[in-house]
């Protein structure tokens, strides 16, 4: 069986699961249905109906559900006079995988796509599945992308580190900033800053607890988070400690004079 086509169509980190359509190039040999060309006026392939021969039952292990798109009373197999027999088939499979979310949400997960025989023991039949070929084609989504080989498949929700980088620098310059807001409002923007950074926060930790199951590690946008209301913190109670002092400073020396 070979991969010829692939379509993510749905990750869901939360239930470790995902969802893609294949196309599948099913190849077998069945000695029953060869035949002598030279005997039926060299006829070199036939097109037989599924449901009128025998057919491997394979299914994908460590799979939750597979709807076949092109499995019905149509569908045909091309059958060649040594016996061997082609045929295509679509289906949407589930699958299950153990996702490493610690890179959360610029994370790579890498799952295996296996499928078996039912009922066959492996002495009798030989079954292998691989991809076609390098070039085949497989269909990104709009939050991963897809790489597919004989080995693994993989896919990943952000391809460069300087994502996070950006984040970080764009947060650092609004804390900066903060401090070149004007003495007369800085108390009331540093307070102001604080709230609603706080509020912002609490949406991406609402945002990670609907995406993510629970896991032993911190993800890496929680120490975002983390980092972030940390900094935020300490830049606000430096601008009130600063206000207090420059304020203590300035009623000193009015006594003075």
């Amino acid at each position: 069986m070979l991969i010829t086509f692939l379509k993510l169509t749905a990750v869901n980190e939360r239930s470790m699961e995902f969802s893609l359509v294949l196309g599948m190039l099913l190849m077998w040999n069945d000695p029953r249905l060869a035949w002598n060309p030279e005997k039926y006026s060299n006829i070199s392939h036939l097109y037989l109906a599924l449901e009128q021969f025998w057919f491997p039952n394979f299914h994908p292990c460590e799979s939750s559900s597979i709807t076949y798109l092109s499995l019905d009373r149509d569908q045909v197999a091309k059958v060649f006079p040594n016996g061997d027999v082609r045929t295509i088939l679509q289906a949407e499979i589930t699958y299950s995988c153990s996702f490493d979310t610690a890179l959360f949400p610029f994370d790579v997960q890498s799952c295996a796509l296996c499928f078996a025989l039912n009922g066959y023991d492996p002495d009798d039949f030989v079954f292998t599945a691989g991809v076609a070929s390098e070039d085949t084609v497989a269909t990104d989504m709009s939050e991963w992308q897809v790489k597919l080989s004989n080995t693994t498949q993989s896919f990943n929700y952000c391809s460069h580190d300087i994502c996070m980088t950006i984040i970080f620098m764009l947060g650092f310059l609004i804390l900066i900033g903060l401090f070149f807001s004007g003495t007369e409002n800085l108390v009331n923007n540093a307070i102001g800053f604080g709230l609603t950074t706080m509020m912002s926060m609490m949406v991406v930790v609402g945002i990670l607890n609907d995406s993510l199951s629970k896991i032993e590690s911190i993800p890496c946008m929680g120490l975002f988070v983390l980092i972030q209301i940390a900094a935020t913190s300490i830049a606000v109670i430096v601008v009130l400690l600063t206000d207090k002092l420059r304020r203590n400073l300035s009623d000193e020396s009015r006594d003075k004079s």
